[in-house]
């Protein structure tokens, strides 16, 4: 993983979620994107198998990393996540990069926001999360 980090202006993104659930443990890993390759840009660079959703455990994480590779303090790359608080203020401590919200997560968002301020079903609907996607990904 070190040796990405040389190349470290070709990175684009890392990600971050706690995203399975294996019975009684979840998985979240740390992904990076990187501009090498031009399809399946999502690298793994690490894991972590844990019980509980702390914020102790998410900071465990992050001071693993940093500490196998140093240079992560040094790469101002923003990180896509959900909007976990715990998450969130684990970042923000241990790196100093950018957050970024999850396209998912920020879709479900417009689309509570507009049934909790009582726009008929069929206006919401336009909002479908396919729909979205295709209209952020044409714009460039």
């Amino acid at each position: 993983m070190t040796e990405y980090y040389y190349c470290s202006h070709l990175l684009s993104y890392y990600q971050y979620d706690t995203t399975l659930q294996l019975g009684d443990f979840y998985i979240s890993p740390l992904i990076f994107g990187h501009a090498l390759f031009k399809e399946n840009r999502c690298i793994p660079a690490m894991f972590m198998v844990h019980e509980r959703k702390l914020t102790e455990t998410h900071e465990a994480m992050f001071r693993e990393c940093v500490k196998r590779v140093p240079s992560l303090k040094n790469v101002n790359l923003p990180i896509v996540t959900d909007r976990e608080k715990r998450i969130i203020n684990t970042i923000k401590t241990e790196l100093p990069v950018k957050l970024v919200h999850c396209w998912n997560h920020v879709f479900k968002d417009i689309h509570l926001w507009g049934r909790k301020h009582g726009a008929p079903k069929l206006d919401i609907s336009v909002y479908k999360y396919d729909d979205l996607r295709s209209f952020f990904s044409f714009i460039k």
